[in-house]
């Protein structure tokens, strides 16, 4: 028996894998398998490999500014993709934008991502503190909704990093 997945753990899990099978794009990562698991066997998720992520790239210092344009653009293609199918990331940040070995992006870690029709109270957990939006800090009520605007000031935190390389 499973002891160490909880129910909300699992369907956070189950939820990444069904928002990875929706989301068929270039600059997101792209899911390879998939298991629901059993008595005996955790579930998991086969994801294609990607060598590095953004954080480490900008703090190895190993990208160009040929190379820092082409990901910002391929993050914004990545990021106009996600909210054009009415879901949010609700955790961009550089550890969680992968790059390929010719450096192309792959997003990443959609654990916390989310449909835009979800009401604030159906949603668990809010993101990384340095890269979340003003707004996600005031008390909300129950009637109110994150938008895209989430990610896109996390995109803006990036950006701060990909061209200051330090946050």
């Amino acid at each position: 028996e499973l002891k160490n997945f909880t129910h909300e753990v699992l369907q956070q899990f189950l939820t990444e894998g069904e928002i990875l099978f929706k989301l068929r794009h270039p600059c997101i990562i792209r899911i390879v398998g998939f298991s629901y698991g059993d008595d005996t066997h955790a579930p998991w998720i086969l994801l294609s490999l990607e060598p590095t992520s953004l954080e480490k790239a900008i703090n190895n210092k190993e990208l160009n500014k040929n190379q820092k344009n082409m990901i910002t653009t391929e993050l914004v293609l990545g990021m106009r993709y996600i909210h054009r199918h009415n879901f949010l990331h609700r955790d961009l940040k550089p550890s969680n934008i992968l790059l390929s070995k010719n450096r192309h992006v792959r997003i990443s870690d959609f654990g916390l991502a989310t449909n835009e029709s979800l009401e604030e109270s159906q949603l668990k957990g809010v993101g990384t503190l340095r890269f979340m939006a003003p707004e996600l800090f005031e008390e909300r009520n129950k009637d109110t909704r994150y938008t895209n605007k989430v990610d896109v000031y996390s995109f803006g935190v990036i950006m701060f990093f990909i061209v200051t390389e330090s946050y």
